[in-house]
């Protein structure tokens, strides 16, 4: 085996890895799919530089991640190479759980299972295939493993998965002004009692990754044009799914992986799930996009022939809910328009609350080191540019429909 992987990242530079089993996994079947799975499911649609993938976020994952471990036992805090690789492992896989498009259509193939789950399942599967090497790994990324700090690592409110899509998601779009101080925040950290802290002279950088995330989330993932090319996508796949219920035939060939997803005719505590779930990707759904074009179902072939070029539904976004009539009243005019029956309406129209907070207070608090030697949560410290509001929900509303 190729004791050296190295590639050249647009955002790091030259990432390097050296353990030979993470590199017998990144060349698994299971982990090239993820090239075929975009991170940003359709946002290239109002983003043209969206088009990264799953693969490229997870090395910069292990890139951060490699960079955070080395900076720790810099500090004389004990990480073993069993512990070290397996962290690494834990974070090349975390990902590998997505289907296509991401968390577009997360729910809506397999409505009973999230992608972390079905993440650890792809771990047992390949720990097996691996005479049980991935054992730790597993522990670390389910967090049943003794020394917790790992875990934060991987998942937590400033973890490299974070980090990562953060920077990115920002670069390949062009905003600089969402640039996140990522290797003094890495810097700054260090492991008190088993738990991840900062350093008090971190605070505005800290602050700022929750500002970046924050403003990120309404101005990119939940732009009005993103929300719809995304919801169509969504209804499109519902669509499918109703008429696959009435006749098969003329959907989607019957023999294919996709199809069981589509049919909901796939069981995830089943052997062959996993076999199943690694052959779909985003290809598969864009060529079904492409067959649906043509396809006598109104509804159907609107909603393909929509994504296919680019004829984004209207969106509009507001602070405060919609009266019910004001909804009624566009609803009527699509339905006499388009000469569609009332309970096709729900495909090519839609109402949403979206809520975000800039810093939950139901996970783990981001904890702050200060120089007395006291280990504070960050809210307890007063936040310089954010103020007090830090864990006010806020809540849009997403009105969106076919052009009328």
């Amino acid at each position: 085996m190729k004791l050296n992987f190295t590639i050249n990242d647009p955002i790091y530079g030259y990432i390097n890895i050296q353990h030979p089993l993470i590199i017998e996994l990144i060349n698994h079947p299971y982990f090239q799919r993820l090239r075929r799975i975009r991170q940003m499911a359709l946002l290239e649609y109002t983003f043209a530089g969206a088009t990264h993938n799953r693969f490229q976020h997870t090395l910069g994952t292990i890139h951060l991640l490699q960079k955070a471990l080395d900076i720790l036992m810099n500090q004389g805090i004990k990480i073993s190479n069993k512990e070290y690789e397996a962290c690494l492992i834990a974070m090349l896989l975390h990902d590998i759980g997505h289907g296509p498009f991401s968390h577009t259509l997360e729910g809506i193939l397999i409505p009973t299972i999230n992608h972390e789950a079905i993440s650890v399942k792809f771990m047992e599967n390949l720990n097996l295939e691996f005479k049980g090497r991935l054992s730790v790994a597993i522990d670390m990324f389910t967090n049943k493993y003794p020394r917790h700090f790992f875990n934060q690592l991987i998942s937590s409110q400033v973890d490299m998965d974070r980090m990562d899509f953060l920077m990115r998601d920002s670069y390949v779009m062009g905003l600089k002004e969402f640039y996140i101080a990522h290797e003094r925040i890495l810097y700054l950290m260090t492991v008190v009692d088993d738990k991840i802290v900062f350093k008090e002279n971190c605070l505005i950088s800290l602050e700022n990754f929750l500002i970046t995330r924050f403003n990120i989330f309404w101005q990119i993932y939940n732009h009005k044009n993103c929300f719809a090319i995304d919801s169509m996508l969504v209804k499109l796949i519902k669509r499918a799914q109703f008429l696959i219920k009435i006749d098969a035939s003329n959907i989607v060939d019957h023999s294919t992986a996709i199809y069981r997803f589509l049919s909901n005719n796939i069981d995830p505590q089943s052997t062959d799930f996993i076999s199943d779930f690694s052959q779909i990707d985003d290809y598969d759904i864009i060529g079904l996009i492409k067959l649906w074009q043509h396809h006598p179902d109104f509804v159907l072939r609107t909603l393909a022939v929509g994504l296919l070029n680019r004829q984004i539904f209207s969106c509009h976004v507001f602070s405060t809910s919609l009266p019910p009539q004001k909804i009624q009243l566009v609803q009527d005019k699509i339905i006499k328009k388009y000469k569609i029956l009332p309970q096709e309406l729900d495909y090519l129209c839609l109402y949403q609350k979206v809520s975000n907070i800039l810093y939950p207070n139901d996970k783990l608090p981001i904890l702050i080191l200060s120089k007395d030697g006291s280990i504070n949560p960050i809210t307890e410290l007063g936040f310089k540019i954010i103020g007090k509001n830090v864990s006010k929900l806020i809540n849009k509303y997403y009105f969106c429909h076919i052009k009328i």
